[in-house]
């Protein structure tokens, strides 16, 4: 029998087991076993109903990493109601077209993010949590049967936004089958995983950090260890965490372990590893497998439909194979063929998928933009290698048309990071009257290099070396860091200036 997500994550566990440590920055550690959460998030379920909050309804969720997140979560879904998870760090311009998106019932927020809200959305009802309390301010409750009726497997549980690599974020209607759909593909990341300690830096208001690295660890039984943070990544205070709370798996995104690498902290071993949001260049998967003791597991997903591929023996070069009974294509462009070994095209993947989402939300009806052939379309290009498996190389949309030529900026950059001197790039293409595309290379030098001419020289030299000569970067840009999301993905339009 079908179940959702706060019987399956919570209520079928067992009670006694610690499901969550959460360590505050004042010092104190909160320590919830599976019958606390439960507890929790029963009371505010009871509060949610009495509040007028009914099945189909939305309710956002504001809140910076403490135990009320997942209890919230679980509350909302203890009711029927469909959780919005929205960053803490959103602005008013940021907060208001995602708000007008949702149509949220309610929100819960912290004490810090009062004004944000408010300038963005006067009437919505807010929860304020005020340190580590909740109190509550009424407000109207608008009626709404969405998908109150549906199957529970094809009932809406959360909303997302796409997470800002395109110029408009999308809302992301996610059903209750999506997180034990994503099962097999975790466990595929992180083989013998029961029960164990688990880690990730990756914010609860991102689909990456909330489905994977807190509720796919609770449906396996794992208990995931939290702590409050401000400011950026801190991999010397993330190592003494997973010293301190004997952390045995983790999910860290690119971003993060070229941070750590970078840094030069202590890296604790670990027993599995994986990693998702942006292709992990070859050095880096080489010094991660080393200096974790764990082989870093590529998983390629979307918002829209989670763990699509894993990549089961960590191979460079490689993102894996299908994953979580998802079937997917890589179409030729220009063609509804699926391309040959050595050939690119667009990765597919067929509605039915367990983990793909209900669909976009719009003007407060949901569709699934899916061709004519069941295909969603997702707007990465991959290479099929010659046994099948799949190698993403990044958005259609940042290919550059150069000379001719059609190159990927992920090629570029997984070169250029094979030159000790870089510590992370990016590539994107620029106008150029007589190219069309000019690829430029913005670049975070690593440690003990000077950024220059002569640097620059080299790394086209280079690039030139490993790949072909229209395959170089005509300029070489020297930054500090790179432009990312609130959960570390590249932002190239803002390199291009969008």
């Amino acid at each position: 029998m079908e179940e959702p997500l706060h019987v399956l994550a919570c209520d079928r566990q067992p009670q006694d087991a610690d499901a969550l440590v959460h360590r505050w920055a004042d010092g104190a550690r909160d320590r919830l076993s599976f019958a606390d959460v439960g507890l929790a998030s029963r009371a505010l379920a009871s509060r949610l109903s009495e509040a007028g909050v009914r099945a189909g309804m939305r309710v956002a969720i504001a809140l910076p990493p403490s135990p009320l997140v997942p209890v919230a979560h679980l509350a909302c879904s203890r009711v029927g109601a469909v959780s919005v998870p929205l960053s803490p760090m959103l602005g008013p311009d940021a907060l208001a077209p995602r708000l007008a998106m949702a149509e949220p019932a309610l929100a819960l927020v912290h004490e810090t993010r009062v004004a944000a809200f408010r300038q963005a959305a006067p009437r919505l009802a807010l929860w304020i949590a005020q340190g580590r309390n909740l109190r509550t301010t009424r407000g109207p409750l608008p009626e709404d049967a969405l998908a109150a009726s549906a199957p529970l497997r094809e009932r809406a549980m959360s909303l997302f936004f796409t997470s800002g690599t395109t110029a408009a974020p999308k809302a992301v209607v996610l059903p209750h089958r999506v997180i034990p759909g994503r099962m097999e593909g975790f466990r595929r990341a992180h083989p013998g995983f029961a029960g164990g300690r688990f880690w990730s830096p990756a914010e609860w208001s991102w689909i990456g950090g909330l489905h994977d690295a807190l509720f796919a660890p609770w449906l396996a039984g794992g208990c995931v260890i939290s702590s409050e943070r401000a400011g950026h990544f801190d991999p010397a205070a993330a190592a003494r965490l997973l010293v301190e709370e004997r952390v045995e798996s983790a999910f860290l995104p690119p971003t993060a372990l070229k941070l750590w690498r970078a840094s030069g902290a202590p890296t604790p071993r670990l027993s599995s590893l994986h990693t998702a949001g942006e292709t992990l260049p070859e050095p880096l998967l080489g010094w991660a497998r080393e200096a974790f003791g764990a082989p870093p597991r590529e998983v390629y997903g979307l918002t829209e439909c989670a763990f699509v591929l894993v990549n089961d023996e960590a191979e460079p070069g490689v993102t894996g194979r299908a994953a979580s009974g998802a079937e997917v294509a890589v179409l030729a462009e220009g063609s509804d063929e699926p391309a040959k070994p050595g050939e690119t095209g667009e990765v597919c993947i067929r509605a039915g998928a367990p983990t793909m989402m209900l669909g976009y939300r719009e003007a407060g009806a949901i569709a699934l933009p899916v061709d004519e052939g069941g295909w969603l379309r997702t707007g990465d290009e991959a290479r099929v290698l010659e046994d099948g498996r799949l190698r993403v190389l990044g958005r259609l949309d940042d290919v550059v048309k150069t000379s001719g030529f059609r190159v990927s900026p992920g090629e570029v950059e997984a070169a250029l990071h094979r030159h000790p001197a870089v510590a992370a790039c990016a590539v994107v293409g620029e106008p150029d009257p007589e190219r069309g595309q000019a690829l430029v290379a913005y670049v975070v030098p690593a440690p003990g290099h000077v950024a220059g001419p002569a640097l620059a020289d080299a790394l086209r030299e280079h690039a030139k070396g490993h790949l072909a000569a229209y395959m170089a970067p005509r300029a070489v840009r020297f930054v500090d860091e790179l432009p990312t999301t609130v959960n570390g993905k590249l932002q190239r339009r803002r390199l291009r200036g969008g």
